[in-house]
C-alpha cells in the first residue's frame, strides 16, 4: 500500500519463505529494498487493512515444525 505494488509486484513477498528477507526494527519493516514505517503501518490499520489470515490453522504450524526439524 505504501509503495502502490501491482499484483504481480506482490507476488514474489508473498512466496519469499526466507526468513532473513524480512528485517523487523523498531522504527520500520522492510523486505529487500522496500520498507514501511511503523507510523505508516499504523495509518494502514486503521484505514485499509482489516484483517490478515490464513484459511488453514495447521498447514503454518506444519511449515514451521518441519524447518525446525
Amino acid at each position: 500500500h505504501v509503495h502502490r505494488l501491482t499484483d504481480v509486484d506482490i507476488i514474489p513477498i508473498l512466496a519469499d519463505e526466507n526468513p532473513a528477507s524480512f528485517s523487523f526494527h523498531e522504527t520500520h519493516f522492510a523486505w529487500g529494498d522496500l520498507s514501511a514505517t511503523t507510523a505508516e503501518i499504523r495509518a494502514l490499520r486503521q484505514s485499509a487493512l482489516l484483517s490478515f489470515g490464513s484459511c488453514s490453522f495447521d498447514e503454518p504450524r506444519h511449515d514451521l515444525q518441519r524447518q525446525l526439524h
